[in-house]
C-alpha cells in the first residue's frame, strides 16, 4: 500500500502561514506544513486525501507519544492536490502550537533514512 510519508516518498517539506492583526500590525503565524511527496501509479489525489484524513482521525485517537506522524498532532486539517508526478499535501491546524508541532514532525520526514 503506499505510504506518502515512507522514507524516500518525501520530496521536500515547506512552511505554511498566515497572516492576522495583531493591533494594527500584520503578523505571520505558524499554519502547519506543505509536503510534496512522490505520486504512485494508480493513486488520486481524491484517494489520498481520504486515506490522510483516515490516518488524521487513527492517529488522534493514539498515545500522542507513539507516532512521530505530523497526522498524530489532533486536530488536524488535510488537504490534497495533484501535482502532476507528485502530491502536494497541506497539514494545517488553527492552533498555533499545533501548528508548528506539524511543521516539525513534517519537517522529520525529509531526513528519515530511505531503507
Amino acid at each position: 500500500m503506499f505510504d506518502p510519508f515512507a522514507a524516500g516518498s518525501v520530496v521536500s517539506v515547506d512552511p505554511l502561514q498566515r497572516s492576522e492583526r495583531f493591533g494594527h500590525h500584520p503578523i505571520t503565524v505558524p499554519q502547519g506544513a506543505r509536503i510534496i511527496v512522490r505520486a504512485e501509479r494508480g493513486a488520486t489525489a481524491e484517494w489520498l486525501d481520504r486515506l490522510l484524513e483516515c490516518r488524521a482521525v487513527h492517529d488522534a485517537d493514539a498515545e500522542p507519544s507513539r507516532s512521530a506522524s505530523p497526522l498524530a498532532v489532533g486536530s488536524v486539517g488535510v488537504r490534497v492536490r495533484s501535482l502532476g508526478s507528485a502530491f502536494g499535501i497541506e497539514l494545517t491546524s488553527d492552533d498555533r502550537a499545533a501548528a508548528a508541532e506539524i511543521l516539525r514532525r513534517a519537517q522529520i520526514l525529509t531526513s528519515a533514512p530511505s531503507q
